[in-house]
């Protein structure tokens, strides 16, 4: 295997993002990392602009910078047999309220892994 085949990935999935599943919830992302240049922007800034860097801000600065960058839609999301519409504002509650499914779906989106598709899944 050449190193062209093992480490490549799909820009255009990189940027415009893949569908992953959790369960019966399909999410929309961008990589983390890689192509995704306003990730890496963005990750910049936020920091920067941190005075104090608590813990629970890093967690919210994160989350942040997902829901502006990584997470681009989801379907079949639901809490308490309600259906979650995807904003930015819901993106951010979701990581905080579920750190595990966060720190899982960073795992996912920093992965070169998923991003190494011939097509785009959405």
């Amino acid at each position: 295997m050449s190193l062209y085949s093992k480490y490549g990935t799909n820009k255009e999935a990189e940027t415009k993002g893949v569908a992953i599943k959790f369960d019966d919830v399909t999410f929309y992302v961008k990589r983390a990392g890689g192509q995704n240049r306003e990730y890496a922007k963005c990750f910049a800034e936020k920091l920067q602009n941190a005075k104090e860097l608590t813990p629970e801000k890093a967690e919210l600065i994160l989350a942040e910078i997902f829901a502006e960058t990584i997470i681009v839609g989801w379907d079949n999301l639901e809490k308490d047999g309600k259906k979650i519409e995807f904003n930015k504002e819901a993106c951010i509650q979701l990581l905080l309220d579920l750190p595990d499914f966060a720190k899982e779906l960073q795992q996912k989106v920093s992965d070169l892994r998923t991003f190494q598709v011939d097509d785009l899944k959405n």
